[in-house]
């Protein structure tokens, strides 16, 4: 019995080893991603390659699947790492078991719990997304999930945002900042109107290096599109389905085009349908990644709504097209004014928004970049003058490059143990820090 035991124990801790070992890999990559500016965007735009590899895919598509495993949900994945269960979103692909506080473990039922331990146990559904994995790197689907920095920087200060986006063509054109990016949309069976005052307004935009976003789908949607690339301008795609499913299936030309001159992305994993619940969701996408939303032409009971809505929600402004009372499919554009809505009667009214859109973005990056510098130099000088949320903000930057030791930030830092440890306590009791086998590193909410 004894040996049996002791047998028992040495196959426990190898376990827990190999968790370990799994989970120290998964938090390197994590941490040595995480970013928290523009310009380091810009930067790690150059290196997509990074994410072109197949065990990433694979586990970011595990991600996809348990957001919609009812045993999951994406609630409950927010949940896991609101409370440093995982310290990653691709965790739940890499790891085999879980370590639970008391304390977290008494805010869910012993079902909920064994749903959950279910999921990282599901190796049937992890082979599932390998082998999908495989197929979606042949026809160049590519994911990005929140941990990463090449996740698009207007969504990632947004909350309610996928977690993981599949995307083909060039998704560094969402973290240019010399090009401005409206969201143009509208009714799908636009009148002669709304088809001539698109073509005009997207047309004045892209000649000013605007990028140009909208859904693939009929009427406005496809037009913009469709005028955007006539002109040479880039453009963005949101999809409401998988990347492998256009919708509608007469613009799969278009879909090619765009996908090799600019982007097309989508929430929903590579073989799921375009089905109708899925397009409101697709709208809050669509206007979180633009700057500014124009409404060409809708009816009063259009989903253009939905995107107008979501655009006011997300502090985005939000331009209509005035129409004729008498029109049905300018009922929506009329009710937008009549709520408070921007007048768009030409398209200056939106380059001069954005001029000072562009304006404020710089003067603050300006102020943050002199921000650093000065607190750099005072770093050398006279850490010891450094105001409480100065040395904060120094701590978070080192551990945006790497999680690291107390020993390490001492060093880094300049700062005596006695005044980097209540810093780090602070930071961890705030859910930004997570410190774990003596190293500290940036959670999902410390970006």
């Amino acid at each position: 019995m004894e040996c049996k035991r002791n047998t028992e124990e040495r196959n426990n801790n190898e376990i827990k080893k190999n968790t370990v070992i799994k989970r120290n890999i998964d938090a390197k990559h994590h941490t040595v991603t995480k970013h928290s500016t523009e310009s380091e965007y810009n930067t790690e735009s150059e290196n997509r390659k990074e994410f072109h590899d197949a065990s990433t895919l694979a586990a970011d598509l595990f991600v996809s699947e348990m957001i919609f495993d009812s045993r999951m949900g994406g609630r409950r994945i927010r949940f896991l790492l609101e409370r440093h269960v995982i310290l990653s979103l691709r965790e739940l692909y890499t790891l085999s078991c879980i370590q639970i506080s008391k304390e977290t473990e008494a805010l869910l039922s012993e079902q909920e719990w064994a749903n959950i331990r279910s999921c990282f146990k599901d190796d049937g559904k992890k082979k599932q997304a390998e082998s999908k994995a495989v197929i979606c790197r042949d026809l160049g689907i590519q994911s990005v999930n929140r941990d990463d920095a090449l996740y698009p920087f207007n969504l990632r200060r947004l909350e309610g945002m996928p977690l993981v986006l599949y995307w083909m063509g060039d998704l560094s054109i969402l973290g240019d900042k010399r090009m401005p990016a409206v969201a143009v949309v509208g009714s799908r069976q636009p009148t002669v109107y709304g088809v001539s005052v698109t073509k005009e307004i997207t047309k004045a935009l892209v000649d000013h290096n605007i990028c140009i976003i909208s859904g693939l789908a009929r009427g406005i949607d496809t037009i913009a599109h469709e005028m955007t690339l006539a002109c040479g301008g880039r453009t963005v795609a949101v999809l409401a389905g998988g990347l492998d499913q256009v919708y509608p299936p007469e613009n799969k030309e278009l879909f090619r085009v765009i996908k090799e001159t600019g982007l097309v992305l989508s929430e929903m994993p590579p073989g799921q349908k375009a089905l109708r619940q899925y397009f409101p969701a697709r709208n809050r996408i669509l206007s979180g990644l633009s700057d500014l939303v124009a409404i060409m032409e809708a009816g009063e009971f259009s989903g253009t709504l939905h995107t107008a809505s979501f655009a006011a929600a997300q502090g985005r402004d939000v331009f209509v097209v005035p129409g004729t009372i008498y029109a049905q499919q300018s009922r929506g554009n009329l009710k937008l004014i009549q709520d408070g809505a921007d007048l768009l009667l030409s398209a200056e009214d939106i380059l001069a928004r954005l001029a000072g859109v562009a304006f404020f973005r710089e003067m603050d990056e300006i102020r943050q970049q002199e921000e650093r510098r000065s607190i750099s130099r005072r770093l050398q000088e006279s850490p010891e003058l450094l105001t409480h949320s100065e040395c904060m903000q120094v701590i978070i930057e080192q551990l945006s490059l790497a999680e690291q030791t107390m020993d390490e930030l001492i060093q880094v830092t300049g700062f005596p143990f006695g005044r980097i440890a209540p810093l780090l306590s602070e930071l961890e009791f705030s859910g930004r820090v997570i410190g774990q086998r003596q190293r500290y590193a940036l959670t999902f909410y410390g970006t």
